[in-house]
């Protein structure tokens, strides 16, 4: 609507379909020739680096669209100019070169993007319509054909470009082998006729098992227009590799897990007889004790005594843990966990599980950010403060739970007297220290220390009474 109104305001007459495209494809060009002056992208002295690389794109993008209503090439002659321009780095020559290896091979048209949708065809589930970044994907046609682990796909689609409104329909024909192998044929729509016959043979021939008679058939109907795993858009890309690798790195997974247990007494047994232990050795049981982590961690249940038993293992060998990895999955856990209790939070079950779990991080070599952590266990704790401040004439399970919810503060570097005291107006005047202190960090568990204070506990660290 914003289009339409645009044009009718601004444009000297109505505009047909064709021209919407012309005149939205030309506006679309100019952007990204202003985009290719951007000033940051050309203050750097080398032009292999993000910044130029990306100007450059803009550029690539702008003679594209320009391409299709001009009588020359755009291209030639930028890059003659380009080429003049050297990288300070010999693997890379000049801007020429630059463009070539980083410029040209991700640059898409219609025919890429419908290369897309068909090689993803095999292992996505597309609707009628499928939106594919600023493009959209019209199903017409398809059928889908499975012989144990071989697909075979054949479509037609509409791809039209959300910015110009210019479309394309396209053919396409995906032979798909299991794993990362697949041969698929695209081209601009093949006709009715030749469509139909294409489909009706390749449909034949799958049914019957010749499969070497599909590649023969998808070379005869698509010639050159072959297209693989590598001309997916890249997040696409990641995401079927990941799926198609799923079950080979479990495999993995599970026998380096199985080296480390059946071979740990005997690392044991040389270290105490004074033997080196092999590298090998060492390196699965690296690996394994950081796979063993990341799966306590992302399991339904973690089992504390395990966790603990793992630690000293880690410690005991000096293994090296992929901590990036680990503190994001054991904070997002924790998080989750404290989430749950801060709905919850007089629930003795989960109000355990969450203290024997931030008790457990610290035995970890991991230095876990638990600031958002801290920021739930504030709020429970300013909502829990009656209930917490309330006589201790109370016994058995209600005073256990309060002495939990204390001793789960500690574990978080609160000074839960003091946070209380406060609340109940016992405070002088000054600096009530409701988070850790020097001595906290330096004799703490540094494990669970977060990296900086909170800043929801910061604004609450001063009371005037």
């Amino acid at each position: 609507e914003n289009v339409a109104a645009f044009l009718q305001r601004h444009g000297s007459r109505p505009l047909d379909e064709d021209a919407t495209v012309a005149v939205l494809s030309l506006l679309e060009m100019q952007r990204h020739a202003m985009l290719m002056y951007t000033s940051c992208g050309w203050f750097f002295d080398e032009l292999s680096g993000i910044e130029t690389v990306q100007i450059i794109q803009y550029a690539g993008r702008a003679m594209q669209l320009a391409e299709s209503y001009c009588r020359r090439s755009c291209e030639i002659p930028f890059l003659e100019r380009l080429a003049l321009a050297l990288s300070n780095m010999p693997e890379h020559v000049n801007g020429a070169e630059i463009y070539a290896k980083f410029v040209k091979p991700v640059m898409i048209d219609l025919i890429r993007v419908g290369a897309h949708y068909a090689v993803s065809f095999v292992f996505e589930e597309y609707g009628e319509e499928t939106d594919i970044f600023s493009y959209r994907a019209f199903r017409e046609d398809y059928l889908i054909l499975h012989s144990g682990q071989m697909r075979l796909a054949v479509g037609t689609i509409l791809i039209r470009s959300l910015i110009t409104r210019k479309a394309n329909r396209i053919s396409f024909c995906n032979l798909y082998f299991g794993g990362h192998t697949l041969n698929c044929g695209v081209c601009s729509y093949l006709g009715d006729k030749p469509y139909l016959a294409m489909r009706q043979e390749v449909e034949q021939v799958f049914n019957a098992g010749d499969f070497a008679a599909v590649i023969r058939l998808i070379d005869t109907y698509f010639g050159m227009h072959n297209y693989s795993l590598k001309d997916l858009f890249r997040d696409e890309q990641r995401h079927v590799l990941q799926r198609i690798i799923a079950g080979t790195r479990q495999d993995f997974e599970d026998k380096f897990i199985s080296l480390y247990e059946n071979n740990k007494s005997l690392m044991g047994y040389l270290r105490e007889t004074g033997m080196p232990v092999p590298r090998y050795f060492l390196t699965a049981a690296e690996t394994a004790l950081n796979l063993k982590l990341q799966k306590m961690f992302t399991s339904e249940t973690i089992d504390v005594g395990r966790l603990k038993e793992d630690a000293g293992e880690i410690g005991s060998w000096n293994i090296a843990l992929d901590r990036v990895a680990l503190e994001f999955i054991i904070r997002r856990r924790t998080e989750k966990m404290m989430g749950a209790l801060l709905e919850e939070p007089e629930n003795a079950r989960r109000l355990s599980e969450v203290l024997v779990l931030v008790e457990a991080i610290a035995s970890l070599p991991v230095v876990v950010n638990l600031w958002q952590t801290q920021n739930m266990y504030w709020t429970m704790l300013q909502s829990l403060a009656s209930e917490l401040l309330a006589g201790d004439e109370d016994t058995g399970d209600r005073n256990l739970w309060r002495n939990a919810v204390r001793n789960l503060g500690k574990l978080l570097f609160f000074n839960v007297p003091e946070v209380l005291a406060a609340a109940k107006g016992e405070v002088s005047r000054g600096v009530v220290p409701v988070l850790w202190n020097e001595k906290q960090l330096n004799n703490g568990s540094a494990g669970v220390k977060p990296d900086t204070p909170s800043p929801v506990i910061k604004e609450v660290s001063r009371f005037s009474v």
